[in-house]
C-alpha cells in the first residue's frame, strides 16, 4: 500500500495526538490500562469473588485444573487484576488459567505465545 501526502499527514497526526502525553513506558501501559479497563465486560458478582481466597486452605488439600478461556475472558479477568499489559505479539499465543477446583477460583494465568509468525517453513524442516 502506498500512502498519498493526505493520508500520511493524517495517519501522523493520530498516531501524534495518541503518544503527544505520553513520555514514559510505564505512562505507555497505564494508558493501554485504561483503555483496555473501560471495555470491561461488567459482572453482577464482585470481581474478588473469581479468585482464590481461602487461605486457611492446607496446599495438601488443594487440586487445581488448566482450563482455556476465550480470549475475551481472559482479558477480561486478566486486565482488572494485573498491571502487566495483555496485548498479543505477533505470532501464535494461548492463554490458560488455573484453577484451584475444590472452590472453583482462579490462582493463577498463563499466556504463552510464539512470535514465529509463519511456522509452516519449520514445519516442513
Amino acid at each position: 500500500m502506498i500512502l498519498n501526502s493526505i493520508d500520511t499527514t493524517y495517519a501522523m497526526s493520530k498516531v501524534i495526538d495518541y503518544y503527544q502525553n505520553i513520555d514514559r513506558i510505564d505512562g505507555y501501559f497505564r494508558q493501554r490500562k485504561k483503555e483496555r479497563l473501560d471495555k470491561v465486560i461488567p459482572s453482577l458478582f464482585a470481581i474478588e469473588d473469581e479468585f482464590f481466597n481461602d487461605f486457611t486452605m492446607n496446599p495438601m488439600d488443594m487440586n487445581f485444573a488448566v482450563t482455556e478461556p476465550s480470549k475475551e475472558g481472559y482479558d477480561n479477568l486478566f486486565c482488572q487484576v494485573s498491571s502487566f499489559p495483555s496485548d498479543d505479539g505477533p505470532g501464535r499465543n494461548v492463554r490458560f488459567i488455573i484453577k484451584e477446583t475444590n472452590t472453583d477460583t482462579i490462582v493463577g494465568f498463563v499466556r504463552l505465545g510464539s512470535p514465529t509468525i509463519n511456522s509452516a517453513p519449520r514445519n516442513r524442516m
